[in-house]
């Protein structure tokens, strides 16, 4: 991905070779009929430039707004500190499995070779579990054949979290990321280790084990 983003800069920046220094009058520009499909950029970067706000508002200024898929950012982040974080125990990735019939599962994390699943929400952790979150986890727990799973949500430390919940063989538990936590690397911190000690839960009998993360070694005493 960076490369590709380096080479798409590159193509733009060879297209500026005419392009001077920032002068005064270049902010009073206006778009011609001929480069229309620049209109939103050049307003965009005039406003950067000049250091101009937008405020939802009566004014005389041009604004819009536009909407980023945060979830899909916080998914990709949170399996890059699980990817990271457990590198010594396991591999973490999202996975697609077909369950017949053209359906297919595709949760957030899978856990290999554990053979743990969790889905992420993007959401405070509630006092009790969403029945459709649940549901959903324990079918994906279903379809890949795993006895473990969660579902991984954010928690502000002030409500209780859902205790673990039994579906037949498929055991469902929480896991958080801290929202009170102020460093996002101890926060993560903590989510490896919850994880670590998730990963090793067998029925509540834990396993020992070791998982670094960054430098810091974290060990589950059995």
């Amino acid at each position: 991905r960076g490369s590709a983003l380096r080479k798409k800069a590159f193509l733009v920046l060879s297209s500026l070779d005419l392009a001077g220094p920032l002068q005064i009058e270049d902010l009073q520009y206006q778009v011609d009929r001929r480069f229309a499909h620049y209109r939103d950029t050049i307003i965009l970067a005039k406003a950067v430039l000049s250091g101009a706000g937008r405020s939802v508002e009566h004014g005389l200024s041009l604004g819009w707004s536009f909407l980023i898929r945060t979830p899909n950012a916080i998914e990709v982040g949170i399996r890059e500190v699980l990817r990271s974080g457990l590198r010594d125990i396991c591999d973490v990735y999202a996975r697609t499995a077909h369950v017949g019939n053209g359906y297919n599962v595709s949760p957030d994390l899978w856990f290999d070779p554990s053979a743990a699943v969790a889905d992420i929400k993007y959401k405070l952790t509630p006092k009790a579990w969403a029945r459709p979150d649940l549901y959903q986890c324990v079918a994906y727990a279903a379809a890949l054949h795993s006895n473990q799973a969660s579902i991984l949500s954010f928690h502000d430390q002030i409500q209780e979290i859902p205790k673990p919940v039994k579906f037949g063989s498929i055991l469902v538990a929480p896991l958080t990321w801290s929202t009170n936590i102020i460093d996002p690397d101890d926060a993560a911190r903590q989510l490896c280790e919850s994880a670590v000690a998730w990963l090793n839960s067998d029925g509540g009998n834990k396993r020992s084990s070791l998982v670094l993360y960054g430098s810091r070694e974290v060990e589950e005493a059995a």
